[in-house]
This record gives C-alpha cells, sequence and structure tokens, in this order.
C-alpha cells in the first residue's frame, strides 16, 4: 500500500456515498396513493377492454355461437358506459392523490439527500481534478522519454492519449455535476 492511498481512502468514500445516498422509505400515505391509482387504473382498463371486446364480438359473425341480441347489447354498454364513467371518476382523484404525494416524496428526497449529493460532487470534482494533474506528471515523463528516445511503459507512453480521451468525459461530468447542484 503507497502513501497517495493511505492519503486518498476512496474506497472509504465509496462505502460511505454507498450507504448514505439512497431514496427514504416512501411514506404509509404515498403507498396507499400509489396502491389506490394502480387498482384504479387496472379497474377503469378493465372495464373499457371488456367493452371493447364486446363491441368486436357483436360486430363478427361466428356460426359456433349465438350473437348477442342488439338490445341486450345496447343495454350491456350503457351500464358499461356507466361504470367507466364512474371508474374515471374514481380514477381521476386516484391519480390527482398520488401526484400531489409523489410531489410530497419527492421534495422529501431531493432534501434529504441534498448535502450528500453535494458533498458527492465535490469529491468527484477533487478526484477528476486529482486524476487530470497525475495525468499530466505521467505525460510529461512521456515527452521528456520520447524526446530522449527512452521506451517507457504504456502507462507513461500513452498518457498524452488518456488526456485527450478523458477530456470530453471530464467536461461531461463537470456539466453533469453543475447540473445536479441545481435540480
Amino acid at each position: 500500500m503507497n502513501l497517495v492511498s493511505k492519503i486518498h481512502p476512496a474506497a472509504a468514500d465509496a462505502v460511505f456515498y454507498r450507504r448514505v445516498l439512497k431514496l427514504p422509505k416512501p411514506s404509509a400515505d404515498y403507498v396507499r396513493a400509489e396502491t389506490a391509482f394502480r387498482e384504479a387504473s387496472n379497474a377503469l382498463r378493465s372495464l373499457t377492454h371488456r367493452r371493447e371486446a364486446l363491441k368486436i364480438e357483436a360486430g363478427v359473425d361466428n356460426p359456433g355461437r349465438n350473437k348477442i341480441p342488439s338490445e341486450t347489447l345496447r343495454s350491456m354498454l350503457l351500464t358499461l358506459a356507466d361504470e367507466i364513467s364512474a371508474k374515471k371518476t374514481l380514477h381521476n382523484e386516484a391519480s390527482a392523490e398520488f401526484d400531489k404525494e409523489r410531489t410530497a416524496y419527492r421534495d422529501h428526497a431531493r432534501a434529504s439527500l441534498a448535502d450528500d449529493i453535494e458533498g458527492l460532487g465535490s469529491l468527484i470534482s477533487q478526484r477528476l481534478d486529482e486524476l487530470r494533474e497525475l495525468l499530466d506528471v505521467a505525460a510529461a515523463l512521456s515527452g521528456q522519454a520520447r524526446e530522449a528516445r527512452v521506451e517507457m511503459p504504456t502507462l507513461i507512453s500513452d498518457a498524452p492519449v488518456a488526456i485527450r480521451l478523458l477530456e470530453p468525459v471530464a467536461n461531461t461530468i463537470v456539466k453533469m455535476i453543475g447540473r445536479g447542484s441545481r435540480a
């Protein structure tokens, strides 16, 4: 183990952030609202499928099956239309409640994680700067070795290439961190 790994324990940082960066459990109200919304959606979808299946069945001539009488079909479709209307109302109410709970949960999750996310962004920026600095050291040695025609290990000889490859990634990471702090 070298001195750098003792000074900058990256593994300990990763363990810390893996532990703290977890979404909080949703509230009981959130879970109830989500369940009610899913149940209302499923009920509405089921009735809608049933109505569509009846319409299709009524329009298809099937010699192996008796056709639903027109009056019975109209009555069934009217009953389904009433049930669908009632389920749409329930679905809309459940959707509104779930949206309210989801917004509250999202705001709570963001607020509770904000400081740790900011800390993670700072640490990533710091490590990115350290990586750039170390690659600059390797690239400088690579340049000296090239001038002196001394063959170096790939770690050194490919450092200029690594810097060129790192820059677009680093720029993306910097933008990502900048946007993350504003969200």
